[in-house]
């Protein structure tokens, strides 16, 4: 299960930069174009905070309806 308590305090320890969270349906869109079921967890940070980094990672997610880091041509 996604903390996010625990994430918000490594964001405030390491500072972050993420591009804001998207729509259920457009996470659904993204699970049928990869045909895959994503974890719920996955999916709550991503409805939350999209894509982005923080302490040095990237995490790889949806930034828009037209553009997902997890999806490359």
């Amino acid at each position: 299960m996604f903390n996010r308590v625990l994430f918000e305090r490594t964001i405030k320890l390491c500072g972050a930069h993420f591009r804001g969270g998207v729509e259920e349906g457009i996470i659904r869109k993204y699970e049928e174009m990869l045909e895959v079921t994503l974890p719920v967890s996955y999916k709550e940070f991503i409805k939350i905070y999209g894509a982005g980094g923080s302490c040095g990672q990237y995490i790889y997610g949806i930034e828009k309806e037209e553009y997902s880091s997890m999806w490359k041509d």
